[in-house]
C-alpha cells in the first residue's frame, strides 16, 4: 500500500480518480464494509490519499487553523460550480450588528425565482461563505433559484445561541427582501450541510412557533439533531473521515460549553415538543456518518407528526459528500439527486 501511494505522490487528487478502478482498487485497500453498507471506492481512496497526507484534525488544531486547515482540503478537492452564476457580497443588519451573507443568481434567472438561505456546515465553529461557495454556486444553478449564504457568527467566540439568532435574522430579512432580490417572497426556503442543516431545523421550527413568515421549505443535509445523546452511528462510524466523533465532540464543546443547553431544541431540534405544522422537507443522510441515526429519527419524526417528508439515504457514502463531487462521481450523482428533488419541492 505505502509503495502504491508513494508512487502517485506529485499526483492532484484529481488525477489520482481518475486512475482504472484496479488502480484505485489498489490504493483504497480491502473495502470497508460497516453495519451492511460498503464504502464507495473513490471515497475510500480519497480517505486513503488523505491519511497518507497526515493532514491533522480539527480538535489536534487552535480554533483559527482548523479554519484555514478546511479552506485548504476544500481547495484541493471541494466542489467548484458553475461560472454561470453570479455572486454579489452584501450584509444586513443582525442581532448585534452586521452579518455579512452573498447573493447568488443564475446567469438567467426566471422571474420570481424561489429564495433558498443556507447555512454552511463546520460544526458551528469552522467555515464560512468561502468554504461553501461551490456549494452554493451548484445549489444556485441545478434548482434555478436565488441562493442567500449567511456568514453567521461561529463559535467559540459566539457560542449557542448566536448563531441561531443570526441564521433566524437572516430568513426573515430574506423574506422581507425576496421581491427587492428578483425572488418569490412566497417561496422563501432555508436549508444547510451539517451544522447549518442543524440551523434551518431550528429556524424552521422558530419561524413557525413565534408566527410570522415560515419557511417554505428546509433542506438538509446530514443533519445533527440531537446534540444531547449519540446514537450509535457515533460508535459505528467513530473513526470515519470526515467527521470523526472526537471532532464532533469537540465543536460541541466550543458551540456548548454548558452541557444543560444541549437538551434546547433550539440546538437539539428533535427534542422540540411539537413539530407540527412546519414546512415541507428534504432530508439526506449519509450511510458513513455519525449523525446518521439522528438524522434518520428526524425525518421519521417529521412525518409522523403530518409534515410532507422527503427522505434520501446515500448508503455508500461519508458525511460532507456534497463537497466531494469534484472527485467522487458517486457524491455528485447524489448530491445532483439531492437537488432535483428539492427543485421540485420549490415547483
Amino acid at each position: 500500500m505505502s509503495s502504491l501511494l508513494e508512487s502517485v505522490q506529485g499526483m492532484t487528487v484529481g488525477a489520482v480518480m481518475q486512475l482504472p478502478r484496479g488502480a484505485l482498487s489498489a490504493i483504497a485497500g480491502a473495502p470497508l464494509e460497516i453495519d451492511r453498507n460498503k464504502l464507495d471506492l473513490h471515497v475510500q481512496a480519497l480517505f486513503q490519499l488523505m491519511n497518507a497526507s497526515r493532514r491533522p484534525r480539527s480538535e489536534a488544531l487552535p480554533v483559527e487553523d482548523a479554519r484555514i486547515e478546511l479552506k485548504k482540503i476544500i481547495h484541493a478537492v471541494g466542489v467548484v460550480g458553475s461560472p454561470e452564476v453570479s455572486a454579489v457580497d452584501e450584509t444586513f443588519i443582525g442581532p448585534t450588528g452586521p452579518v455579512p451573507i452573498r447573493i447568488y443568481r443564475p446567469r438567467t434567472a426566471p422571474a420570481s425565482a424561489p429564495v433558498l438561505v443556507y447555512y454552511h456546515g463546520g460544526g458551528w465553529v469552522i467555515g464560512d461563505l468561502d468554504t461553501h461557495d461551490g456549494i452554493c454556486r451548484t445549489i444556485t444553478e441545478k434548482i434555478r433559484c436565488i441562493t442567500l449564504a449567511v456568514d453567521y457568527r461561529l463559535a467559540p467566540e459566539n457560542p449557542f445561541p448566536a448563531a441561531v439568532d443570526d441564521a433566524l435574522a437572516a430568513f426573515r430579512w430574506a423574506a422581507a427582501n425576496a421581491r427587492r432580490l428578483g425572488g418569490d417572497p412566497e417561496r422563501v426556503g432555508v436549508g444547510g450541510d451539517s451544522a447549518g442543516a442543524n440551523l434551518a431545523a431550528v429556524v424552521s421550527q422558530l419561524a413557525v412557533g413565534q408566527g410570522g413568515s415560515a419557511p417554505f421549505l428546509q433542506a438538509l443535509f446530514f443533519p445533527p439533531t440531537n446534540l444531547s445523546t449519540e446514537t450509535a452511528s457515533y460508535e459505528l462510524f467513530a473513526e470515519v473521515p470526515p467527521l470523526y466523533r472526537s471532532t464532533a465532540r469537540w465543536f460541541h464543546d466550543h458551540y456548548l460549553p454548558r452541557r444543560e443547553q444541549r437538551s434546547d431544541p433550539r440546538c437539539s431540534p428533535l427534542l422540540a415538543d411539537k413539530l407540527d405544522s412546519l414546512p415541507r422537507a428534504y432530508v439526506a443522510t449519509a450511510g458513513f456518518d455519525v449523525l446518521r441515526d439522528e438524522g434518520i429519527a428526524y425525518a421519521d419524526r417529521l412525518r409522523v407528526c403530518g409534515v410532507e417528508v422527503e427522505h434520501r439515504h446515500h448508503p455508500e457514502l461519508p458525511h460532507g459528500y456534497s463537497q466531494m463531487g469534484r472527485v467522487v462521481p458517486e457524491a455528485a450523482e447524489a448530491f445532483d439527486q439531492d437537488l432535483a428533488a428539492i427543485r421540485r419541492l420549490f415547483g
